[in-house]
């Protein structure tokens, strides 16, 4: 809950009862329940944000395809993730074997993450990134986004369902 509340989002779906629990002290009216099998009824949403899970995910395709299940018809999924072949996601892909948090996570890059959406039904409307430079360094200064996916360790995409037009990356 923790981007959830800081933007405005009322509803989420958590498998961990220890962090719903602190999503619904934060305001989120939390349902258990896994990306992968959405609690939550066909066509209802305008946006699924998924910030830092897709890591933690058992099924990458089915929890795009369970997003698109749940969208409204021109709704749009927001995915922020750490791509494999970043500077921070190699770092994490060194460290996760003795992380407690990240020995569990698998990393994807943008390429798979892209294919995968594609392959649920979305049409990539726009990438942003940011953290660009090394993670040693990443605490020295605050990095404004830019357009784009190809430098970030932190990228985001919107994808939208639904659309007549061929995907594109726009900042590529």
């Amino acid at each position: 809950g923790r981007f959830a509340s800081r933007l405005g989002i009322k509803e989420g779906v958590e498998p961990a009862a220890g962090i719903a629990k602190l999503a619904c002290a934060r305001g989120i009216s939390v349902k258990q329940g896994t990306a992968e099998a959405l609690p939550l009824p066909d066509n209802t949403y305008d946006v699924v944000l998924l910030v830092t899970t897709l890591c933690f995910v058992d099924d990458v395709g089915e929890t795009f395809a369970e997003a698109y299940r749940v969208l409204k018809s021109g709704g749009c999924i927001v995915l922020a993730f750490i791509p494999k072949d970043s500077p921070f996601g190699r770092f994490y892909e060194r460290i996760k074997d003795g992380d407690e948090f990240f020995r569990v996570a698998t990393f994807y890059t943008n390429q798979e993450v892209f294919a995968a959406l594609k392959k649920a039904g979305f049409a990539i409307d726009r990438t942003t990134q940011t953290l660009t430079g090394p993670p040693e360094r990443a605490n020295e200064k605050l990095e404004e986004p830019s357009p784009g996916h190809d430098r970030g360790s932190f990228v985001v995409v919107r994808a939208v369902k639904d659309t007549a037009e061929s995907s594109k990356i726009s900042g590529s």
